[in-house]
């Protein structure tokens, strides 16, 4: 008895630990059997191929069968344990050494691993359930299943259509399927009367993954200015204490001399990011919020998810980012966008003369394959400031501490307009640092370089085959 009990201490031990480093059954019913097939077509796009199916129906078998042949006197306590321990083998996978594509077919396994258990869990809930509660249940599961696909939308949304975009979407269905997979395990461990503890860790990590629209809407709450000589300002209000207050909401978002919509007009949102959609007679219109590395804002429209053409950027004060009005901070940004396109003239732009003299001079031997990636971190504090010349597509970047300057014939850049430019920390997404600059806009996808590593006199791009060499 006693060794009983210390087994089952140790697996929900395992439970209930980090993950270190860094509808089998019967039928529920027709209508949220329905749902979930819906839910399943959110990330279509990303299905593997005929001839990559039967690999990946291998890699997944087991991890299937762990599922469906459940032990009768296993806790579930215990069955989430095994679950968690094979989603914590996904996490920490060598995704540094990984291509777009293998990183897109990982993370649709990932995901798939947690909705079987999810279905799973559903299907045996279903049946052991009263009516009365199976009721409340069934509303709350078609309820999540709607914003699950809603903010699958708004993830994939911020990659603007890139490679990335199918990652990104399949990263927040799994995220969302393990959060609800934990509500239903405990739902199902008090039916039974089983004890079932989730440390708080492991809930906090749940709770960032599906937060509720309302927090959402707080972070941005506020009035963000964007021309200040006439005060124009995006507002982010609740709508009960706002002057323009869509009728039934609870949050509204106005911008001054211009659209009002509100929380009824979500599409979609993330953590950080809503997307609206409004329909239109002839067209529809869509509004991204965001916030930048900076706590500024960025609020943006367009006809479609792919083309946000107009981009309002603003700061403000706001409870969630108090720097965010930082005027030194952001005293950069102003600078750059009220000048590019002027007659302003910055010191470092790139001739003609320059940009024929710039050569390989080096051989960049620890860039040979493209498949050797250093550690992010190390990436992300490296000094990229200075001009860099890839040779094969003939492109030459200067990064400033005030701005980049492109020369890339073949994109019309010609190394004298200035351009807002950052590198990104993409770590939590197991991605190398992206050096973005914003050449159309931050409305716009950037253009993107994916550093895989750096040198002194070199740094290179795994997915895009490209060492760029300082000059």
């Amino acid at each position: 008895m006693k060794k009983k009990f210390m087994m089952l201490f140790l697996c929900m031990m395992v439970s209930l630990s980090a993950c270190g480093k860094s509808e089998n059954g019967k039928n529920v019913e027709n209508d949220i059997n329905t749902n979930v097939a819906e839910d399943n077509k959110t990330i279509e796009t990303v299905q593997l191929s005929d001839e990559q199916l039967p690999e990946a129906e291998n890699m997944h078998t087991e991890d299937v069968a762990d599922i469906e042949e459940k032990n009768e006197v296993e806790s579930i306590q215990e069955e989430i344990a095994k679950v968690e321990v094979k989603s914590c083998e996904y996490k920490n996978a060598d995704w540094s050494s990984m291509g777009q594509q293998e990183m897109n077919l990982l993370t649709v396994e990932w995901y798939q691993l947690w909705d079987d258990e999810l279905n799973s869990l559903w299907s045996r809930l279903s049946d052991e359930l009263d009516a009365e509660k199976k009721a409340k249940v069934l509303d709350e599961q078609r309820a999540w299943i709607k914003r699950k696909e809603a903010n699958i939308k708004a993830a994939g949304a911020m990659a603007f259509g890139g490679s990335l975009q199918p990652q990104l979407e399949n990263s927040t269905a799994e995220e969302m399927t393990r959060a609800r997979a934990y509500i239903l395990a405990g739902y199902l461990a008090e039916v039974r009367n089983e004890s079932f503890i989730i440390l708080p860790e492991i809930q906090e990590s749940i709770d960032m993954a599906d937060p509720s629209l309302d927090d959402v809407f707080g972070k941005f709450e506020g009035q963000w200015i964007f021309e200040e000589e006439r005060g124009a300002c995006v507002g982010i209000e609740r709508t009960e204490t706002c002057a323009y207050g869509v009728e039934g909401s609870n949050w509204t978002v106005w911008v001054t001399g211009g659209d009002i919509i509100s929380d009824l007009d979500v599409y979609g949102y993330t953590e950080n990011c809503i997307v609206f959609k409004v329909a239109h007679e002839d067209y529809d219109a869509f509004y991204m919020l965001t916030f930048n590395v900076a706590g500024s804002i960025y609020f943006e429209y367009g006809t479609s998810l792919d083309a946000m053409d107009e981009v309002i950027s603003a700061t403000g004060t706001n409870a969630s980012f108090p720097d965010a009005y930082d005027t030194e901070n952001m005293s950069v940004e102003k600078e750059i966008t009220s000048s590019t396109g002027s007659e302003a003239d910055f010191e470092g732009k790139i001739s003609l003369e320059e940009y024929e003299s710039f050569s390989a001079v080096t051989d960049a031997n620890d860039a040979k394959g493209y498949n050797k990636f250093d550690d992010f971190a190390d990436v992300l504090n490296q000094d990229f400031i200075g001009t860099w010349y890839n040779p094969e597509l003939g492109e030459a970047i200067r990064l400033t501490d005030e701005c980049a300057y492109v020369y890339i014939p073949y994109l019309d850049e010609y190394g004298d307009t200035p351009y807002e430019w950052e590198l990104i920390d993409r770590s939590d997404k197991k991605l190398c640092p992206e050096l973005a600059i914003y050449i159309s806009g931050k409305g716009a996808g950037p253009l993107a370089y994916y550093v895989a590593g750096f040198r002194e006199e070199y740094f290179w791009c795994n997915s895009q085959m490209q060492i760029f060499h300082r000059q």
